[in-house]
């Protein structure tokens, strides 16, 4: 549900059904999805199992890592601004958890 309202916000943003339009909404769905993707990846490589919950915070990464730049990008660079926020992220929430931070829903971390 969120990921619908999120695209119509994005690609909205464009006044509309042109060019770039197509280009802000698959370079939103783009990045979101590959952080998915690279959050249950870099969970399995470090010997976790892939969680339903920890998927969809690398979903939402992804999504807020490409707002500001969803209608200047393309989509091989879209990509890799995914996988970059979500790396950056997942190193933050497992640095979290060493520390004595309170912060149950990782907002701060992501």
């Amino acid at each position: 549900m969120l990921s619908l309202h999120w695209f119509g916000f994005i690609a909205g943003g464009a006044f509309g059904a042109n060019e770039s339009a197509v280009i802000a909404f698959a370079a939103t769905n783009s990045p979101s999805a590959t952080a998915m993707l690279t959050w249950g990846v870099f969970d399995l490589v470090r010997g976790k199992k892939i969680s339903t919950l920890g998927v969809c915070i690398g979903s939402v990464v992804g999504l807020v890592a490409v707002t500001p730049a969803a209608g200047f990008i393309t989509i091989p660079q879209s990509l890799a601004l995914g996988i970059l926020a979500s790396i950056i992220s997942r190193l933050a929430v497992h640095w979290k958890t060493q520390t004595c931070i309170n912060d149950t829903f990782d907002i701060f971390s992501c």
